[in-house]
């Protein structure tokens, strides 16, 4: 009951975002779990290029990706369960790319305490990390090779 009343004080337009975020992160964990990650990554970029559209309604580029990435962080979180950060990633810098706003995703390495292996995405957009994390490119080693953008 607590997430129909969160859903019902959310404004129009995220409400109406709501919807294809939700589907984005289905179709990223999806696309994850049954293709290799390159053919995800070319998926993924086609797809920004054939739904790419102007910014138009919103007032702001930096309100649009505010209200995406809180949108993704809160689907996400009810949805995907432990290690989100990929599909989070995918379907933030999907919505911003398409919309014209420049988005990167990023891949880091590192190693636990325990010496095992760790991976995190997370997007930049104009300098800042916009979702995974904001000390992402101190904790871990990025893997250009594996990122896109």
């Amino acid at each position: 009951m607590e997430h129909l009343s969160k859903f019902t004080a959310l404004p129009w337009r995220d409400k109406l975002l709501m919807f294809p975020v939700a589907g984005g992160i289905f179709l990223s964990r999806l696309l994850l779990s049954t293709l290799p990650y390159k053919t995800v990554l070319a998926i993924h970029a086609a797809s920004t290029q054939v739904f790419r559209r102007r910014l138009g309604h919103f007032p702001e580029q930096s309100t649009y990706t505010d209200r995406i990435v809180r949108l993704v962080k809160g689907v996400g979180r009810r949805v995907l369960g432990k290690k989100p950060c990929l599909p989070q990633a995918l379907v933030t810098q999907w919505f911003l790319n398409r919309n014209g706003i420049d988005a990167n995703l990023r891949i880091g390495v590192t190693k636990d305490r325990s010496g095992a292996f760790l991976a995190h995405a997370w997007v930049e957009s104009e300098g800042d990390i916009v979702i995974g994390g904001r000390l992402s490119q101190y904790r871990y080693a990025k893997m250009d090779a594996l990122s896109q953008g």
